[in-house]
């Protein structure tokens, strides 16, 4: 991010950062992006349907959709002014109400820690599949929050119904999005299994999974 950053920054281009997968997980260096977009549901733990824009000096986005001019009722333009200008109807209070809700509690932790547990645990599962014949881990080792993998022989669209029917364990089967990742992984078009894990997650609960899945592989 610092050395994108500083390159844009000599060459006076202004710079998007997507910070969806990483907020929340890790340190991110706001001096070098003109404008931050992150996700609410994920690294942050808020609802879903909810994100964060933060815009920097005089960034302002375009406006999408126009009408309920809302504080400005009497004009028949959006007002000019944040968040107005952007609000062409009701906000999401009850979702903004669970982010906040969810910021509060992140705060209760200091995010050093929080990734330090987090990839704990997400070294112990990548471990346990590791002992596992029919299944290839297609994530690094180390970094992020998720870990993907394919099985041998196997529908795993199927696993992963049969994980939720049987044992309420809720996963993401296929191309997650992003099908040229999958092509440069060799894993198109059938995708993975995306196992996604937080601070929160146990030992345990990992046991459980892998005890799930290796009876659905038997």
């Amino acid at each position: 991010i610092e050395a994108i950053g500083s390159l844009c920054q000599k060459a006076n281009i202004p710079w998007i950062l997507d910070a969806a997968q990483s907020c929340g997980c890790e340190e991110i260096p706001l001096d070098y992006c003109d404008i931050l977009c992150a996700s609410g549901h994920k690294g942050l733990g808020g609802p879903m349907g909810t994100g964060i824009l933060l815009l920097a000096g005089q960034s302002q986005p375009l406006d999408l959709i126009q009408g309920g001019t809302g504080s400005s009722s009497d004009s028949l333009d959006m007002p000019k002014h944040l968040p107005d200008y952007l609000e062409a109807g009701s906000p999401n209070l009850p979702g903004i109400a669970g982010l906040g809700a969810a910021l509060a509690d992140f705060n209760k932790t200091p995010l050093c820690e929080r990734s330090q547990k987090q990839q704990s645990i997400r070294s112990y599962l990548c471990q346990a599949l590791d002992t596992i014949a029919e299944v290839k881990l297609t994530s690094p080792r180390l970094g992020g929050t998720a870990v993907s993998f394919t099985v041998t022989g196997t529908d795993m669209g199927e696993i992963g119904h049969q994980l939720w029917s049987r044992h309420k364990i809720c996963l993401r089967v296929g191309l997650h999005c992003s099908p040229l990742a999958h092509k440069s992984l060799q894993t198109f078009p059938t995708g993975t299994i995306r196992v996604s894990v937080s601070h929160s997650n146990t030992e345990a609960e990992i046991d459980n999974f892998i005890k799930a899945l290796l009876e659905q592989l038997a």
